[in-house]
C-alpha cells in the first residue's frame, strides 16, 4: 500500500512522471542545452512558481 499522491497545489494537477524528468535531463545535456548554464530548472508542473 503507497502513498496516496496529492496533487492539489499543483496546477497542472498531477504529479510528474519519471519520463519527464529524464527528458528534462537528456534535453539539458544534449546539443540542444548546451548553452544552458548555473539555471535551477523547476520540472514540477508549476507548485514551484513565483
Amino acid at each position: 500500500q503507497g502513498r496516496v499522491p496529492n496533487a492539489t497545489g499543483i496546477p497542472l494537477g498531477r504529479q510528474g512522471h519519471v519520463d519527464e524528468i529524464a527528458a528534462t535531463c537528456l534535453f539539458l545535456v544534449s546539443d540542444d542545452g548546451g548553452f544552458i548554464t548555473g539555471q535551477t530548472i523547476h520540472v514540477n508542473g508549476g507548485a514551484h512558481y513565483y
